[in-house]
């Protein structure tokens, strides 16, 4: 098996390594039927990631191949308005917890609502940071 990409080796490893996790839980913890399930995702996890590893073109190549600009301006354009949207949606329910903290005084609010808030941020890092890749690549 050649890879043809280090991020598809790094997905298997790490496929693996939860692989080899989820069946020490399903010995150690009891025979039970999530655990079960969780091999058996696992198991498929491993599968795509060498199906993956192993074709010449990834599925990014083949898409790029066969659109034409519109078809990249819109795709462009629905995954900008889907990360504003679910910005806003963070935001609105950042807000929300904070109030329901601030009347209640409920600790688990105050969490929610800081990991949200964590999430915008780290959302608006890697906007960054991409964006000036690309200005700097493209």
């Amino acid at each position: 098996m050649k890879t043809k990409n280090k991020r598809n080796l790094i997905n298997i490893i790490l496929s693996i390594i939860l692989l080899i996790a989820s069946s020490y839980v399903y010995i150690a913890k009891g025979y039970e039927i999530k655990y079960l399930i969780s091999i058996i995702l696992a198991f498929g996890l491993v599968a795509i990631n060498i199906f993956l590893a192993t074709k010449n073109v990834g599925f990014k190549n083949i898409s790029f191949e066969n659109a034409d600009e519109r078809d990249l301006y819109i795709a462009m354009k629905s995954a900008q308005s889907t990360l504003k949207f679910i910005n806003d949606i963070c935001l609105v329910f950042v807000f929300s917890f904070l109030i329901l903290y601030g009347v209640t005084n409920n600790f688990i609010f105050m969490v929610m609502g800081l990991t949200l808030f964590a999430l915008i941020v780290i959302m608006f890092i890697t906007l960054l940071i991409t964006q000036s890749y690309y200005e700097k690549n493209y």
